[in-house]
């Protein structure tokens, strides 16, 4: 069978982060079916949403950009020339976040789109089991699986659905950046399981029966797949190999900020998107650096968002490449982070 090579390069200190770089292999690994597909250039034709896990992905590339703020000095400024602060600060990083927010919600809805698609009823199926243990601890006997796994899967599929609506042009005239608002809606724990309530009203069978009746069952349901879907997301990002998909995402020189917005989303608010910076380590003059509400606590707030990242890392890049060898066990340990 086909084993994936992740190459890892170390970063002097001098050199910064690099962007991802591209393919260094000539095969692309298909998620879904496990073949080996040969490839020139990722040319055009090459199927862009089947969860091609990339071989071009390099963890401490990412760690390195992650942990960048360590090099910084007391002032919060990074040590280099001031001709290079110069060059860096006029870099505009505005759009990145709605770049990054078009392609995870196309790659999302995609898959959500049917319970046949192998990514969904892999994780999907996994997060079916915890919920039916659940259930079990109501003293109800569990519920047909493929039930389960259908029910969350509309439910993602509404919310989803809604996200990439709302950052369509088409569909909404005034969108030039992505508001807390928006990305709260796939992000926030609590903005996204009030959707989720909403959304399973308009389930049928026995599971939504039970919903009515038990309201408990209903939060611990919500629950769940928000964890399950932040899981299956950081997988799409950081595995996928597709050129519009996980590639893209990852070429962002902002990824780790994207990143580290989903671990934490109230960090959004005191994020400059044309900086690209946080609140404590951008200039402190600007309307983020400068308002009110930032918490005291907010460097710690922001390490821990990153020791978190990394931890997540460190367990979604030693996923099997083919999701057939995916073993129940592996993503429970993988939702215990999450949960």
């Amino acid at each position: 069978m086909f084993q994936m090579d992740i190459e890892f390069d170390l970063l002097s200190e001098s050199s910064g982060f690099q962007k991802v770089a591209d393919l260094n292999q000539n095969f692309e690994f298909d998620f879904y079916n496990a073949q080996m597909i040969q490839y020139d250039n990722l040319k055009p034709q090459m199927p862009l949403y089947d969860l091609e896990f990339a071989s071009d992905f390099k963890q401490e590339e990412l760690m390195a950009k992650i942990e960048l703020s360590d090099s910084t000095d007391a002032l919060g400024e990074e040590s280099t020339p001031d001709y290079v602060s110069n060059l860096l600060s006029a870099k505009n990083y505005s759009k990145d976040g709605l770049k990054f927010s078009r392609r995870i919600a196309k790659m999302m809805t995609k898959h959500l789109s049917s319970v046949a698609d192998g990514f969904v009823s892999v994780y999907l199926g996994a997060s079916a089991s915890v919920i039916n243990s659940i259930l079990g601890s109501y003293g109800i006997e569990g519920i047909s699986k493929d039930e389960v796994v259908k029910a969350q899967q509309e439910v993602l599929a509404t919310i989803w659905g809604e996200f990439k609506n709302i950052l369509s042009y088409n569909k909404n005239k005034k969108i030039c950046i992505v508001k807390a608002e928006y990305w709260n809606i796939v992000f926030c724990k609590q903005t996204f399981t009030g959707l989720a309530k909403e959304s399973c009203k308009a389930l049928k069978g026995e599971l939504a029966k039970l919903f009515a009746g038990f309201e408990g069952i209903l939060n611990a349901f919500c629950e769940v797949i928000f964890a399950i879907h932040q899981l299956m997301t950081f997988t799409a990002i950081i595995k996928d190999g597709s050129a519009k998909g996980g590639q893209s995402m990852r070429e962002l020189e902002t990824i780790d900020n994207m990143l580290l917005m989903i671990v934490n989303p109230k960090l959004f608010e005191f994020y400059n998107h044309r900086s690209g910076k946080f609140a404590s380590e951008c200039c402190g003059k600007c309307k983020i650096c400068r308002s009110r509400s930032i918490p005291l606590d907010f460097t710690a707030v922001l390490q821990d968002a990153r020791n978190k990242l990394k931890m997540i890392i460190n367990e979604v890049v030693q996923i099997p490449s083919n999701a057939a060898l995916m073993r129940e066990d592996q993503i429970m340990s993988l939702l215990c982070l999450l949960l």
